[in-house]
């Protein structure tokens, strides 16, 4: 379904250091990175609060107005209920918040075999797929 299979991490990775991956807040603007976007293999997304949607339309964003194909990862603070609805808007790697087990977010972003709507990967909805 998805066109990269999920990488989770129970710690944020040492790529965060690597000069290969590129880590924004929910705040940044599209515009600010539109012609380097490109040049990274990993953009990780910074959520300081879980209730901070910001992360979820930037992914979305990266990957419908920039074509972004590398991964996008989710770091900070973030709860597994979420990942299944962040996998949606593009994310494809996960550094698991403190405490998050590796199998609880593994089941969480399974939760759910079929969705209604349109997502960066699937552009029809499901009454157009039946």
């Amino acid at each position: 379904m998805h066109a990269l299979q999920p990488e989770i991490f129970t710690n944020t990775p040492e790529s965060e250091s690597d000069p290969s991956t590129l880590t924004l807040e929910t705040d940044t603007e599209l515009s600010d990175i539109a012609n380097t976007a490109g040049n990274y293999e990993v953009i990780a997304i910074h959520f300081n609060a879980f209730a901070d949607g910001r992360g979820f339309s930037l992914a979305r964003l990266l990957r419908e107005r920039l074509n972004y194909q590398g991964k996008i990862r989710a770091v900070g603070d973030f709860l597994p209920d979420q990942m299944h609805y962040l996998a949606r808007c593009g994310f494809n790697s996960f550094a698991l918040p403190d405490g998050t087990k590796q199998e609880t977010a593994k089941q969480c972003l399974k939760a759910f075999t079929e969705a209604y709507q349109i997502s960066w990967d699937r552009k029809e909805p499901l009454f157009k797929r039946l």
